[in-house]
């Protein structure tokens, strides 16, 4: 017996047939990959979204406490810049409702921009007396 490895009896062993092998191969690999790759994309647009709403909520503390410092007097109108990892500017305004009216409306609107993205901004009203 020599040490070549021969077929069994009764299949037929050809060349082509590892070409079928390979090809299934290169399939599975095809259809593995674009599934990692749809999971990795679907991962990464979770955590862009994640790193807007921690953005938007940080805007929206901002201005929701120069509301409340403004309503308490201790700030007036202007624009303020708190650093941070996303630095925000904080806009204050102030304008009259009426002209024979002593109440006030007051406007605070904070604006960040994210890495290479547009401006964006959260704007909360009210009226103060």
């Amino acid at each position: 017996m020599s040490g070549r490895m021969r077929a069994p009896a009764g299949s037929r062993a050809c060349a082509g047939e590892r070409g079928y092998v390979l090809m299934d191969y290169f399939a599975g690999a095809l259809i593995f990959f674009s599934a990692f790759g749809g999971f990795m994309a679907l991962a990464g647009a979770k955590a862009n979204s994640l790193r807007e709403a921690e953005a938007r909520l940080r805007a929206v503390q901002a201005a929701e406490s120069y509301l409340a410092r403004l309503r308490a007097g201790e700030i007036g109108p202007g624009r303020y810049a708190l650093p941070g990892v996303q630095p925000l500017v904080v806009e204050v305004e102030l304008a009259p409702l009426g002209e024979r009216s002593s109440l006030r409306r007051a406007t605070v609107q904070a604006r960040w921009r994210e890495g290479g993205q547009r401006e964006r901004s959260v704007r909360l009203e009210t009226v103060l007396r």
